[in-house]
């Protein structure tokens, strides 16, 4: 039998086909192969007396995060508090970087738009609304709501994010019956608990599904090359083919027309200040 992983705690993973859900662990076979079962993952299983079963197969992904460990993702929804926290526009970045390197569309979602004035929020939209999608929404008071479960229709979308920024909020708002707990931000450092402490997925309907998961307060650049970091930033394309150089990096060569157009206004300064830091990031992981 054929069915999805929604949901895996404590060794265990619970499998949904048709309209079940079935608890279950892996086959030793698959972690003896180092099988990862990911929540995302089709699998085959197979029913054992007692009415749990063991998953047997785990079918080709089409894609796949290491943290949080889903896979088969449609959309990236990397979400951002207007304020409180304060956005961290450099977690912003490496999660649309990860997105662009796995080839998985990206939407940028900013939350608790309440919190602050309309310039503040201008903003914000400057930096990424010529190079992403970008929903505004203020999930406490169920604003913006309609619009974003438009841009997910027939998607399986992942709700991810810094830790306080309010995604098990707007799952809540998404789906009412999901009563994913939500937290207040620790005083002393303006960063959210973590609520959400594993991931899962719920469905919205027959063919919208979103992912919600754990928050976090750092995250580690995967092994991408630097050649692949200056091609993941979808604004410097149109530049970097005029650069003098071919394989131009847009640091010190000369005649750079992505240096340009950031000095012109036309990139934005912080895009470009995120793509220095993961080019020095990726470097000093090449050394160990």
């Amino acid at each position: 039998m054929i069915g999805k992983v929604i949901k895996g705690i404590g060794g265990f993973y619970f499998v949904k086909s048709d309209d079940l859900v079935i608890r279950g662990q892996g086959r030793g076979i698959l972690k003896k192969n180092k099988g990862v079962i990911k929540i995302g993952d089709q699998v085959e299983y197979e029913l054992r007396p007692d009415g749990e079963c063991i998953i047997t197969k785990i079918f080709a992904r089409n894609n796949e995060l290491v943290r949080p460990a889903i896979s088969n993702i449609d959309k990236l929804i990397v979400t951002v508090a207007a304020k409180s926290p304060n956005p961290n526009f450099l977690s912003v970045d490496k999660l649309c970087i990860i997105s662009e390197y796995l080839n998985v569309p990206v939407m940028i979602c900013v939350n608790k738009i309440d919190l602050i004035e309309k310039n503040e929020l201008g903003n914000i939209l400057d930096i990424y609304k010529d190079v992403y999608e970008v929903v505004l929404v203020d999930a406490k008071h169920n604003k913006g709501i309609d619009e974003l479960l438009k841009a997910i229709e027939g998607k399986t979308v992942a709700l991810v994010g810094p830790s306080g920024v309010g995604k098990s909020t707007i799952l809540n708002s998404i789906l009412p019956l999901a009563k994913a707990e939500t937290g207040e931000l620790s005083s002393k450092t303006d960063r959210g608990k973590h609520t959400t402490r594993h991931a899962e997925i719920f469905s919205i309907n027959d063919n919208t599904n979103i992912f919600d998961t754990p928050g976090f307060t750092s995250l580690d650049l995967p092994d991408i090359s630097i050649d692949e970091i200056r091609k993941l930033f979808p604004e410097f394309n149109s530049y970097s083919k005029k650069c003098r150089f071919r394989d131009c990096m847009h640091i010190n060569e000369p005649e750079c027309s992505v240096k340009s157009a950031v000095e012109k206004g036309l990139i934005g300064d912080s895009r470009y200040k995120a793509y220095l830091s993961f080019i020095n990031e990726a470097r000093d992981n090449s050394k160990y």
